[in-house]
């Protein structure tokens, strides 16, 4: 039998035999994919003759995906309506009030970005296309 450690968040999952002085026994239930809560990914399976406890890896690289990037092109959609052309200026509470309606909260201080600064500093997709000065926010 093997021993599965699997951190919260990112990093690696460690597989070790479990107690030795145990006998092996033959599973009588295998779980498919499907079966796996969507968060955790299937496991690789490990042979019982490795003593020591081994690192799984992913075997292929994948990209980050930003999970919220329909979300930034939701703001960026409201602003580029609210802004119109390149320079064009929205005020900060506008603005705000845009991003919360583009992410489905009463106010942007009830959403994890809090405010205007902590929205394009999180967001790539938004710093690319919009600045912040004082409180007001430009189309770039």
């Amino acid at each position: 039998e093997v021993k599965v450690t699997r951190p919260r968040g990112a990093g690696a999952v460690t597989v070790e035999l479990a107690d030795q002085a145990l006998p092996t026994q033959t599973p009588t239930t295998q779980l498919e994919p499907t079966q796996l809560e969507p968060t955790q990914a299937p496991m690789t399976r490990v042979p019982t003759s490795q003593a020591e406890p081994t690192q799984v890896e992913p075997t292929q690289a994948e990209e980050p995906v930003d999970a919220d990037a329909d979300v930034w092109a939701r703001v960026d959609d409201i602003w580029q309506v609210r802004a119109g052309e390149p320079g064009g200026r929205i005020p900060g509470q506008r603005a705000a009030s845009d991003a919360a309606q583009a992410l489905n909260v009463q106010n942007l201080k009830s959403s994890p970005y809090k405010t205007l600064q902590r929205l394009l500093d999180t967001s790539e997709f938004l710093r690319t296309r919009w600045s912040r000065e004082g409180n007001v926010i430009i189309r770039l």
